[in-house]
């Protein structure tokens, strides 16, 4: 696919088009999670943008975004935290994959998950549990 090409400008390219439609497969949007992790600074900051303008991703796509908190590299964990930070609500488990990212190296990405956890309307007791579990 064009979100493959080893072009970066056409990967870009794909993912401006792929925007402009109003409903995408799970297999497509799988595919734009995927280059939250790519090497070219604008293609991640495409793909990111792309993913925050869906209000309601999958669990299936969340959890592929989840996935990408665990990448060396400290940009693409922020991006994947700015797409949670998007989704009106989160489940327990990817919002305990958040609280572990308050730990991360990274200060930015700190500050993502702190930003994604102030989100959420209400946080319920196991992931309150693992927040104290930080203070301590």
């Amino acid at each position: 696919s064009r979100l493959e090409d080893k072009h970066c400008s056409v990967r870009e390219a794909a993912l401006y088009v792929l925007q402009a439609q109003s409903s995408l497969s799970d297999e497509l949007l799988t595919a734009v999670v995927a280059r939250l992790g790519g090497k070219d600074r604008d293609v991640r900051e495409t793909a990111l943008y792309f993913l925050r303008a869906q209000s309601s991703l999958s669990d299936e796509l969340l959890t592929a975004v989840v996935a990408r908190l665990e990448d060396k590299d400290g940009d693409a964990r922020e991006a994947a935290l700015d797409v949670l930070q998007a989704q009106s609500s989160l489940s327990n488990e990817l919002l305990t994959a958040v609280v572990a990212r308050l730990g991360d190296k990274d200060r930015d990405v700190r500050k993502a998950a702190s930003d994604v956890l102030q989100a959420q309307s209400s946080l319920s007791d196991d992931v309150l549990t693992a927040l104290a579990l930080l203070l301590e």
